[in-house]
């Protein structure tokens, strides 16, 4: 099998069927490795899962593997091989995809209309199984996207966990600690009020449970030079937030 860091049975599972080389485990678990959400985050190996979900036509798959072309994460930088995967993904119908294309590209990769050639579908659990194969959307893989606001923290399930990575005492310290640190995970800031000194706390991730949180936050603690993420609950997210 796979060399995984085992957090939870689902990415046991996903592994298993991965190894019979089943197209949607191979892109669960390349989303958990680019994430960093139950396992190492590891580019590399999403990278190896992703194109070999591509290859089976799992259209998020296709895109998220243009995208580690382009910003070279598990490979090299090959905006040629990058053009041709957000090719195959537009002629797919998707949107992300045909917005990385010129309109003339877009119309010469129409999609088959055979149905015998269609991609699989990506379905919810692993056959035979009932496992959930977590599937999430599709990833800006390497692109800094804007922190969630504070009310987007308000919206999350209290009961889940979420990684406190950094308390800094400014908004420019804020944008500098994104800009040093490319975390590819849901991210958010929030101020809290100490001793009359305005601070801001910067989290990252959504997650089911504690020891998914830890596998999480011991993947990311090289990748943040020294720090150590402290694991929270979003209860107590939510509770500071109405202080």
């Amino acid at each position: 099998g796979f060399n995984l860091y085992v957090a939870d049975a689902s990415v046991k599972w996903l592994d298993k069927a991965a190894v019979r080389d089943y197209g949607p485990a191979h892109y669960s678990l390349g989303v958990i490795f680019a994430t960093g959400t139950g396992a190492p985050q590891d580019y590399t190996s999403a990278f190896e899962h992703f194109s070999k979900a591509a290859a089976q036509g799992i259209v998020e798959a296709q895109y998220n593997l243009a995208v580690c072309y382009e910003k070279g994460r598990g490979t090299a930088v090959d905006r040629e091989q990058a053009n041709a995967w957000y090719q195959k993904a537009a002629a797919q119908g998707f949107a992300k995809a045909q917005a990385k294309l010129d309109p003339e590209v877009i119309a010469t990769a129409a999609p088959s209309a055979d149905p015998a050639t269609a991609p699989p579908a990506v379905p919810e659990t692993v056959p035979g199984t009932g496992v959930d194969v977590a599937l999430k959307p599709v990833l800006e893989l390497a692109e800094a996207t804007t922190p969630h606001p504070e009310d987007w923290l308000a919206q999350q399930n209290p009961d889940a966990y979420a990684l406190q990575l950094v308390v800094v005492s400014s908004l420019a310290s804020v944008t500098r600690f994104f800009d040093t640190y490319q975390i590819a995970q849901p991210k958010a800031y929030y101020t809290i009020n100490r001793d009359g000194k305005l601070l801001y706390r910067i989290v990252c991730g959504v997650f089911e449970s504690r020891a998914t949180a830890e596998a999480a936050s011991a993947g990311m603690s090289e990748q943040l030079e020294g720090l150590s993420p402290v694991i929270v609950r979003y209860a107590a997210i939510q509770a500071a937030l109405n202080d």
